[in-house]
């Protein structure tokens, strides 16, 4: 048996749940439980994702006829995830899921958290063993390498969607987080989106906007003039290209 056959008979006979984010490992996971069995996505819609990963979403439930379910809820409505506080994701992870399982009305609910996840910092992951979240990725050992290999064997238009962590890690943390807040980011980097740069990072340290994209965008981004404009226009005052590149949880540095 194949991996991702093996994957497929994780949910044969099922009836599933699937946290739907549109990303790589919950696509992948999506594709897995539709051939296996009986599956409903849900994606949830919150200030702290963009309304093109929800675009996404629909979209690929949409080419492949999957129910799929959207569930709208403001996290920041916590004061530990408006705060930003440390344990942030835990919070935040926790009234998602509660409200995902609230739709599955007792059906069990599975995640794409992959076993290249596990050494990073996510206190998000607690929350999910709280409320019996399942992982099916990280249970039968898929690390990201091969999520991304299967997803272009099969032709998935996510193989190379590159990841898109929550709007709130573009802050340090401590930082007040507000709708406001949260939307200029998204723009920001939507709008290195539109010149190309699909992998990037605009971190906001007051009014310095510090920009982690690949090396080899580099020079891209120093022959623009556009950025830094919608930068100050936006009402950031300084503009930096962080010169070790694009570095996953680097919001993360020292906790």
């Amino acid at each position: 048996m194949d991996r991702f056959s093996e994957l497929c008979a994780y949910f044969e006979g099922r009836r599933a749940v699937i946290a739907f984010s549109g990303g790589a490992d919950s696509a992948l996971l999506l594709e897995a439980a539709r051939r296996g069995g009986e599956v409903l996505a849900v994606t949830a819609a919150t200030p702290l994702g963009s309304e093109r990963e929800l675009s996404d979403a629909r979209a690929f439930c949409a080419a492949r006829g999957i129910l799929h379910r959207v569930v709208r809820l403001d996290p920041l409505e916590l004061p530990e995830v408006r705060e930003n506080r440390r344990d942030r994701c835990y919070h935040c992870k926790k009234k998602i899921f509660e409200t995902i399982l609230k739709e599955a009305a007792g059906a069990p609910v599975f995640d794409g958290t992959n076993a290249s996840d596990v050494g990073a910092y996510r206190p998000g992951r607690r929350a999910l063993e709280e409320l019996g979240i399942r992982s099916p990725l990280l249970e039968l050992g898929f690390e990201k390498p091969e999520v991304v290999a299967l997803s272009e064997k099969l032709g998935l238009e996510t193989a190379k969607r590159p990841p898109a962590p929550c709007l709130a890690t573009r802050f340090p943390y401590g930082t007040c987080l507000s709708r406001e807040k949260l939307r200029r980011v998204e723009r920001l980097e939507e709008h290195l989106r539109g010149m190309g740069i699909c992998a990037c990072r605009c971190r906001i340290h007051g009014e310095l906007v510090r920009v982690e994209v690949e090396r080899s965008a580099f020079p891209l981004l120093e022959r623009d003039e556009t950025f830094p404009a919608l930068c100050h226009a936006l009402g950031f005052y300084y503009v930096t290209l962080d010169l070790e590149g694009l570095r996953s949880g680097s919001m993360d540095i020292g906790v």
